[in-house]
C-alpha cells in the first residue's frame, strides 16, 4: 500500500495570509490496483496549490508532507498542456528521454503502449509542428509525456478544459485504463462532478473555512457517500443535480420550517435544507406559495413568494402543479448548519418527524 501523509501541513503564497493551516489527511492506495482520487474544493481553496506541494515547488511553512515509498516519481499533467513550438510533436512526446535528468527513467514500451492506447501514432509520425494539432491532441501528447517515465504517481490539474465532450470520454476512460494498468496513483483536480463520478474511487474535498479564509480540514469519502450528503453547502452547490433544490429555513419551537424573507440571520435555528424535486407535494391551500415564472425545453422554475428563492423541477412534474397555489416538502431533507452538514430528517407538511413510529 501506497501512503501519502499530510502532517499539520501550513502553506501561504503571502506572509501571515494562509492557504493551508494545520492540514492533516491520509492518501491510501492499495498495493495490487490503481486508484484515482478526485480532488475537489472552492475556486481558492489550494487544491493547484496541494500539487504543487506534492511536487515540491514550493516550500512548506510547517508540517510535513511524507509518501511512503521509496524513492517515487511523480508526474505532472497542468491544466493547459505544456508544448514546445520549436519541436514536433514526437518530440515534445519523447522530450524526457532527452533530458540528463529523467532520460534514465524513460521507458520505450511503455512509452509505445501509450502512444498505441491513445491513438496518436499517425499524429506523431507525420505531423511536424504543434500548431496543426488540436488542444485534445496537445492533452493527449501531454499525458504520453508524463506517464513515459513510468511514474508512480501522476498529478492532473484539470486536464479537460477547454475539450469537446467525446474527447473528455476518451481522456477519462483513457485515465482509469492506465491507472489499473500501471498501478497508478493518480489525483486528479476537477470542478465538474461527471468527471469525478465517472473515474474518482474516492473523493478529497477542501473545506474552506468562510470566516478564515484558509482550508483547515479534508473531507475524505467515497464518491457515493460524498454525493449522497455533500459535506457543506458550497460542496452541495458545486456538485447538486438541477432537481436538487436548496432553501434557507428556521427551524420554530415545534419544529415547523418557516421560510427566511429578505434578511437572513445566523443563529442556532438557522439552516439550509437540500431536498430533491420528488420530495415537493403541490396543493390548493396549505404550505408556502408559489408562482410559475419561467419554464425552458427541459425544467420549470418556480418563486416562492416572500422571500423570492427559486426552485428548479422536471418539467414532467408540470401536470402535479396545475391548478395548485401552494406546496410543501414531504420526505427527506439534508440540513446544514454553519455551512457544514448536520444530519437528514423526514419532512411532513414542513414539518420535522421525530421519533416516528
Amino acid at each position: 500500500m501506497m501512503r501519502i501523509i499530510f502532517d499539520n501541513v501550513s502553506f501561504g503564497y503571502e506572509k501571515n495570509v494562509p492557504v493551508f493551516r494545520n492540514v492533516s489527511f491520509c492518501i491510501e492506495k492499495p498495493s495490487e490496483k490503481g486508484f484515482v482520487l478526485g480532488l475537489l474544493g472552492d475556486s481558492g481553496s489550494g487544491k493547484s496549490t496541494l500539487l504543487k506541494l506534492l511536487l515540491r515547488t514550493v516550500k512548506l511553512w510547517a508540517g510535513k508532507i511524507t509518501i511512503e515509498q521509496d524513492n517515487p516519481v511523480v508526474s505532472y499533467v497542468p491544466q493547459e498542456p505544456i508544448m514546445f513550438d520549436h519541436l514536433t510533436p514526437y518530440e515534445n512526446a519523447v522530450f524526457f528521454s532527452r533530458t540528463e535528468q529523467l532520460s534514465k527513467s524513460f521507458e520505450e514500451d511503455l512509452y509505445q503502449d501509450m502512444v498505441d492506447t491513445l491513438g496518436m501514432k499517425d499524429l506523431l509520425e507525420k505531423t511536424k509542428s504543434v500548431n496543426e494539432i488540436s488542444g485534445g491532441q496537445k492533452q493527449r501528447i501531454a499525458l504520453i509525456r508524463a506517464l513515459s517515465i513510468n511514474p508512480d504517481i501522476l498529478l492532473l490539474d484539470e486536464p479537460l478544459t477547454g475539450l469537446d465532450e467525446r474527447v473528455k470520454c476518451l481522456f477519462l476512460s483513457t485515465i482509469s485504463k492506465l491507472a489499473n494498468k500501471y498501478n497508478l496513483l493518480v489525483i486528479y483536480i476537477t470542478h465538474h462532478r461527471q468527471e469525478v463520478e465517472l473515474i474518482a474511487d474516492e473523493i478529497a474535498y477542501l473545506i474552506k473555512d468562510e470566516k478564515t479564509g484558509y482550508v483547515s480540514d479534508v473531507y475524505l469519502n467515497t464518491p457515493q457517500e460524498f454525493f449522497r450528503t455533500p459535506p457543506t453547502v458550497s460542496a452541495l452547490y458545486m456538485s447538486k443535480k438541477h432537481e436538487t433544490n436548496i432553501l434557507p429555513i428556521r427551524l420554530d419551537s415545534k419544529k415547523n420550517l418557516k421560510l427566511c424573507m429578505d434578511k437572513i440571520e445566523v443563529d442556532e435555528n438557522f439552516f439550509y435544507i437540500s431536498f430533491d424535486e420528488d420530495t415537493i407535494f403541490f396543493s390548493e391551500r396549505e404550505g408556502w406559495e408559489f408562482k410559475l415564472i419561467s419554464e425552458s425545453g427541459n425544467y420549470l422554475f418556480l418563486e416562492l413568494k416572500g422571500n423570492g428563492f427559486m426552485l428548479t423541477l422536471s418539467k414532467n412534474k408540470r401536470d402535479a402543479l396545475i391548478g395548485k397555489k401552494n406546496l410543501s416538502l414531504q420526505g427527506m431533507a439534508a440540513f446544514y448548519h454553519n455551512s457544514k452538514y448536520v444530519m437528514s430528517h423526514k419532512i411532513n407538511n414542513n414539518k420535522i418527524i421525530i421519533n416516528e413510529e
